[in-house]
């Protein structure tokens, strides 16, 4: 039986592996496939920071600006004894 919880997880899996074949992703594909929260790709569009598509309802990131989006975001320094 599948629960709501594996169903999820299951589907965000499944979002998490695009085909580079895309020309575009909506917002849930994006954040699956970077991480970043939907919130924070909205957040960084406000700030000017990353560039999104609007079709009528539907809401798109261009596969080449979400490359320079991420291509642009500051190396992390990682510090001895961090872990995350």
């Amino acid at each position: 039986m599948t629960t709501p919880s594996t169903a999820a997880a299951a589907l965000k899996m499944e979002k998490a592996d695009l085909p580079d074949w895309k020309l575009a992703y909506r917002l849930d594909e994006a954040a699956a496939a970077t991480g970043i929260g939907r919130s924070t790709l909205y957040r960084r569009a406000r700030q000017g920071k990353l560039k999104m598509k609007r079709d009528g309802g539907n809401t798109v990131i261009l596969r080449e600006e979400l490359k320079r989006f991420l291509s642009e975001l500051p190396d992390a320094e990682i510090r001895q004894g961090e872990s995350h």
